[in-house]
Formats: C-alpha cells, sequence, structure tokens
C-alpha cells in the first residue's frame, strides 16, 4: 500500500528548490486574490502594528496583516525554501518561521503538542488537501489547533479529470465542501469563493479552476491552554 506522506515528502524534497519558479504565475495569481480577499477572510482584520492584540496564523499567505505566521509542513527541504524567504523578506524570523511536521499522524511530531502549536486565529491549508490520505481527518486535526471563533481557509482546486500524480488522494473539490467545513467544527460563517481565473497545472498545463472557502470555529468550545 503507497505511503502518501512519505510520497509527499519525498516529492516534495525534490521539487522544493524550483518550486516558486515553476508556479510562479500561479503563485502570483493566486497571492493576488488571497490579498484582495482579506477582508472577507477576516472581516475584524485590523492592523498588527502598535498596541493591538496579537493575531497568530499558521501559515505565511497574508504576512501583512498578521504579528504571527508558522508555516508547518511534512518536507524538510520545502521548510528550508520557507525560512529562506521570510529572511529574504527581511522578517522577523522568530515571529514568522516554518517548521518540518505531521500534525495528521496518529502521534503528531515531536514538540507540536505543546501549547503554542494550539489557539491559533487563523490557519490556511493552501493547496495541500488534495493530498492528505483522508482529508476530511486533516481539516478535523487542524480545527482542533484553532481558537474559540478561529478561521480555517482553505484554497484548492475544483473537481477535475487530469490525471493525478502519486500522492494526490483527491481529484479537487465539489459540493460536498459545506458539509466538510460542518463535519471538522467550522461550519460558522462558511463562504465559499470560485474566482474568474485559474491556474495551469498539470503535464501538459490546463487550467485549473480553485476556490477559496472558510468557516469559523464555534466559539464555545474547549481547547488546549
Amino acid at each position: 500500500m503507497l505511503d502518501i506522506a512519505a510520497t509527499n515528502e519525498a516529492h516534495f524534497n525534490a521539487a522544493a528548490s524550483t518550486y516558486e519558479t515553476r508556479f510562479a504565475e500561479a503563485l502570483r495569481i493566486i497571492g493576488n486574490e488571497v490579498g484582495e480577499r482579506s477582508r472577507w477572510i477576516c472581516p475584524q482584520w485590523g492592523d498588527t502594528t502598535g498596541d493591538v492584540k496579537p493575531f497568530r496564523m499558521l501559515d505565511y499567505a497574508l504576512l501583512p496583516h498578521v504579528s504571527e505566521a508558522i508555516g508547518i509542513d511534512i518536507s524538510q527541504n520545502m521548510v528550508e525554501e520557507y525560512n529562506k524567504n521570510i529572511a529574504a523578506l527581511g522578517l522577523p524570523t522568530d515571529k514568522m518561521f516554518a517548521k518540518k511536521g505531521n500534525l495528521l499522524s496518529d502521534k503528531p511530531s515531536e514538540g507540536f503538542s505543546e501549547p503554542e502549536y494550539f489557539n491559533f486565529d487563523l490557519v490556511i491549508i493552501g493547496f495541500a488537501l488534495h493530498h492528505f490520505k483522508s482529508p476530511d481527518l486533516a481539516m478535523k486535526r487542524l480545527v482542533e489547533r484553532l481558537a474559540p471563533g478561529g478561521i480555517l481557509v482553505v484554497l484548492d482546486f475544483i473537481e477535475h479529470s487530469i490525471k493525478v500524480e502519486d500522492g494526490v488522494t483527491a481529484s479537487g473539490f465539489g459540493p460536498d465542501l459545506r458539509r466538510q467545513f460542518e463535519d471538522a467544527g467550522v461550519g460558522d460563517g462558511f463562504d465559499y469563493v470560485l474566482p474568474d481565473r485559474g491556474v495551469m497545472h498539470g503535464k501538459p498545463p490546463k487550467e485549473l479552476r480553485y476556490f477559496l472557502a472558510r468557516g469559523e470555529r464555534l466559539k464555545s468550545v474547549t481547547t488546549q491552554s
């Protein structure tokens, strides 16, 4: 039986050094879309400079709006690229960094059970859900990392017919998305956006449509402290 996690780790370790150049146009399109929808993602978003409540995020897609961003990836080489980019941008590497880890295994990677890896205000799953062995379980595990009232955002492809590679477990996502958010515990405030412009993907390249979806965790839940 194919070990999905090990397959993805090997794939992205090999792809890391050229990932940003290979997907430069797609990353630009998606980055612009996310940036333009920052208020949709988090309506209460405020300035993170000065005397304001720190805002914690489990990614770095929206750096201008957050005081702390942590990326977690199963690939050590992708982690190193992430950290190299943070340093190149001149951003504080003690507040914005990536670490190698697997939050979806039966026992999370060592160190990720500590309190600092819980109670996030925002978790973003950026084009990774289709790589997880069980997307539903992955969403539930990551929602456990959210603070009450925290926001989960998923970016991924809509259902498509392109042949998938080893390590890809879903050919996009469709009508069940609302149900997946509700089952994961982030059905409140659910919304779904389908941008007008897709991105090129696959071999040979084909335009794929993608979505942004968001939902909020109930405020009356107990989290690890």
